[in-house]
């Protein structure tokens, strides 16, 4: 189902103002979208089928096990809270604009540990982001690569003991 996407084209100067791969991609989807209902809308009309015809087909449509990937793969468990700097590369603000948001209340968020320290901003606000599940995704595979770093490290400790330092 995702290379469907490939096969529609949108012009340049509209690529440019939507600027973001997601956005491109719901525009294509929403072009899909009317060109689908437009050609059901003459389906019914040129066949002449009737509202028990239509009926008839959505029931056996909706029995259907449909296999998208993409649609049916499992959910990434989304945090509680995120950093300054998760909400930074999920909207594209610059960290300092976060905090200002923060401590103005545009995000639900609280300080840790005083009027200093660092935010803890509610994930439910964001899950509407187009690039939500991307952003799980990178996350999962940071979260990831810091493990194998963290094992590595952990195994060359084992394997050697600690590095003294020398002094020549």
């Amino acid at each position: 189902m995702p290379n469907v996407l490939n096969q529609v084209t949108l012009p340049d100067s509209t690529e440019r103002i939507l600027d973001t791969e997601s956005r491109i991609s719901l525009a294509k989807i929403l072009m899909l979208r009317r060109a689908l209902i437009a050609e059901q809308m003459r389906v019914v009309e040129v066949e002449k089928l009737t509202d028990n015809d239509v009926r008839a087909v959505e029931e056996i449509v909706n029995t259907l096990q449909l296999d998208y990937p993409n649609l049916m793969e499992e959910e990434l468990e989304a945090p509680e809270y995120l950093s300054v700097r998760d909400v930074s590369k999920l909207t594209g603000l610059v960290p300092q604009v976060v905090r200002r948001h923060c401590a103005s209340g545009t995000y639900k968020s609280h300080q840790v540990a005083g009027e200093n320290s660092s935010w803890r901003i509610e994930s439910d606000q964001f899950k509407t982001f187009p690039n939500w599940k991307k952003f799980l995704q990178e996350r999962e595979e940071e979260f990831g690569s810091s493990q194998r770093v963290a094992k590595l490290a952990l195994k060359l400790w084992s394997d050697k003991g600690p590095i003294e330092e020398t002094t020549e």
